[in-house]
């Protein structure tokens, strides 16, 4: 899934990640803390989330910076929205 992928490369950059916080898409939320963690608990996160089913990942930097990513709408599901 590319939430993975797009976390990987943030985990992989210049700034430290301190908290990352996953959405679903049936509203639960659930938190991995990171300011001290350890390579397990990484693995444990990309292990435990089963990626179809988050729609937006909060990533907090160690300097307070936060991006945000957030599942993108097919070309179909979008369609679907504007015939309702």
């Amino acid at each position: 899934m590319q939430f993975a992928e797009n976390i990987k490369k943030l985990l992989n950059g210049e700034k430290k990640v301190e908290e990352i916080q996953v959405k679903f898409k049936n509203g639960k939320e659930k938190k991995y803390d990171l300011e001290e963690s350890s390579e397990d608990t990484i693995k444990s996160m990309f292990a435990e989330v089963d990626w179809t089913e988050v729609a937006e990942v909060d990533v907090e930097f160690e300097d307070g910076d936060k991006v945000e990513l957030e599942l993108e709408e097919s070309e179909d599901e979008a369609d679907e929205e504007e015939d309702k």
